[in-house]
Parts: structure tokens; sequence; C-alpha cells
């Protein structure tokens, strides 16, 4: 068969058909994105299309349009020894062409979680951010040799919780739908968006996480600050209970909270919040540079000055004022003599760290990909 277009197919229709597939918009997205998160990293910046994931529910393989990598470690580094943290930027993208429009119904900032109990009385990080890729997600502060019941996440840890690109999104939204065309009106519902957006990206964090998880024998992590946007090409419409057309707003980012049940775990930490950003497309320079950027950096500053604690999962308060709430400032690796004062069966499940390599030559470090 020759490799000719069929008798009734025209270029234009190909063209036609292509473009309304949806494709060559994540490509442009793609691109968008590579040069944004360049201005942060200038290298290694990894980008992939149709980045597959296993769906919790039905164990099947699935897709989301994009996954963007950025190392957030410069490539040399002296970090007094051993740097054991490689902090990583990931954002996890769907992209949604649409004529019709998505209307977001306002509602209340939400407070981030600080930590997830699990029926064991074990910790970890909760969903916004996504951390991953540590082997203890809390930060237990020892004193003596002994915990103080101070535990942390590293959002927590590291005096992040009210930055502004996580604290003070412009407007936030429980629910929202696309509009429908049903004969000459237009109708709000369907689960098109619930489906289409918010289940993939839920799901997809859920599994990027568990594919991050180390093994037991690693010393080295990558520390991975992971975030669900939607990048939509379309109208985007706010509004309220009153609905009036006077109380209609077009917005440019929109934080819609998914919070889900989680009735196995501890009665203190039921629920889990979930966090997709949903971006218009000609605000995604904007997003990306003005609110992500910034907190990315500080992140990997705050990270690589705390790289012991967050390997070991353990610090230590020194010189803390009364009355502080701050941990960050405070907060210091153990000594070796204080690790190996801890009790053995506790030591033997947590890597130690030394502050520094035995050889006092330079260090360097590059991410590994």
């Amino acid at each position: 068969m020759p490799n000719e277009l069929p008798p009734g197919v025209t270029s234009e229709m190909v063209a036609s058909a292509v473009k309304r597939s949806g494709f060559p918009f994540q490509l442009r997205v793609a691109a968008r994105l590579r040069a944004l998160l360049e201005a942060i990293a200038p290298a290694d910046v990894r980008i992939e299309h149709e980045w597959s994931f296993v769906d919790r529910d039905t164990s099947e393989l699935r897709t989301l349009d994009l996954l963007a990598l950025v190392p957030l470690t410069p490539v040399d580094i002296d970090n007094a020894g051993v740097v054991r943290v490689r902090p990583q930027l990931a954002l996890l993208v769907e992209c949604k062409q649409s004529e019709m429009p998505y209307v977001f119904f306002k509602g209340d900032s939400v407070d981030i979680q600080s930590e997830i109990i699990e029926t064991d009385f074990t910790s970890r990080a909760a969903p916004f951010p996504m951390i991953a890729g540590l082997r203890r997600e809390i930060v237990e502060v020892m004193h003596r040799g002994k915990p103080t019941g101070i535990e942390a996440a590293p959002v927590q840890a590291l005096d992040l919780e009210e930055h502004p690109f996580l604290a003070a999104a412009p407007r936030y939204s429980p629910i929202f739908s696309r509009l429908q065309r049903k004969e000459s009106k237009l109708e709000v519902g369907g689960d098109d968006a619930f489906r289409g957006v918010i289940l993939p990206l839920v799901k997809a964090l859920d599994h990027f996480k568990k594919e991050a998880t180390p093994i037991p024998t690693f010393r080295y992590f990558d520390l991975r600050v992971a975030f669900a946007v939607c990048v939509i090409e379309g109208p985007m419409v706010l509004v309220d209970a009153d609905a009036s057309p006077g109380s209609l707003e077009r917005a440019s980012w929109v934080r819609v909270v998914r919070q889900e049940a989680r009735p196995d775990r501890h009665p203190r930490s039921r629920t889990d919040v979930y966090v997709i950003d949903c971006v218009h497309s000609e605000f995604l320079d904007t997003y990306v540079s003005v609110h992500m950027a910034p907190f990315a950096e500080e992140f990997a500053k705050r990270a690589l000055r705390h790289h012991r604690e967050l390997a070991t999962g353990l610090g230590r308060l020194v010189g803390i004022p009364e009355n502080d709430e701050r941990l960050e400032p405070w907060l210091k690796p153990l000594t070796e003599k204080q690790f190996e004062a801890l009790p053995a069966g506790f030591r033997n499940e947590i890597p130690w760290v030394s502050a520094r390599p035995k050889s006092k030559a330079r260090v360097t470090h590059r991410p590994r990909r």
C-alpha cells in the first residue's frame, strides 16, 4: 500500500483533526514548560510525554500528558561534606483544550496538612505538597538520645508551610465542571472534569510517590517535591453561590482542593487533602516563574542546608529562643556520639550520615537522573 492519503481524505482534513485532538497543545505546553524550567535549572530538565502510571483502583496502566522533573541541586556543591539529599521539582501535568468554559465554584482556602498518622502510629508527609523519595518522611527531634515528641514533615521542618506559593493561591475551589451544550442551552454537570482531570492527577501523584520509594540500602536520596497542574486553553470562570451574571469572574489560576476519606487510618488522620492547580495557558509563564520558582529555589536551599536531618529523619534543636515556633533556623543533625546513643533497634532502621567525608577533598556531586 503506498504511503499516500486515501481517496476523499485531504491534508486539510488531517490537519483539522489533529488540531482538534489536543496533541499540538500538549506539545506547546511541553515546549513552554521546558523553557520556563530551564530558567530554574539550566541543565538536565526532563520532560516525559504520556507518562505511565498504575491506577491504584484497577491496577491498570494509564498515562498522564506530561511529567516534568527539574534537578535543584547545583552540579558542583560543597555543603560542608557529603550531600545526602538531591532536591528535585516535579510537575505532573494534564493539558485541556475547550471552547466551552470550565466553571469553578468559589471556596475557602485550606490549611496545609502537617502529617499523616497511620494506624500503627507511624507518620508520613501529607499529599500537599507531595514529598517523595525519602526513607523517613518525618523529621523527629531528639534530645539526649530520646525522642521529644516533636515531629515535622519536611515542609514544616524547613519552615515553608507559610510560603506564599503554598499558603496563598489567589482563588480556591472545592469543585469545578465544564459547561456542556444541550440543545440551545448550556448546562453544568457531568463528570468530565472529575474523571478527566482530578482522578488522573490524584492517582498519578500516588503512583509517583510509590515509585520514588527508596530501597533500604540507599544512603543518598532524591528528595522530590511534586505538584499536580492542569493547563487549560479555554475560558475559566469563577462563580459564587449567587451565580448572578455580575458575580462571574474570569480566573487565571484556581487551586482545586480534593479531600479523600481514609477510614483505615488513625482517628486523627482520616482525610487526605490533595491539591490541583488549574492554570490558564496564558498565565503559565507567570505561574511558574513568579510563583512556583521562588518556592522551588527556597526549598532546595533549605533542603541542602539540612540534608543530614532529612536523610536520617532525625534532628536536634540548638539555641532555640523561648516562644520561637520556628524549627529551621535551630535544626541541627545529630552528632555521631548522639546517634550511637540511640536504642539499637531504632538505630538499625536509620542510615547514619556522617558530617564530613573521610577525605578532605572538595566534594562535587551531580544529581542522578
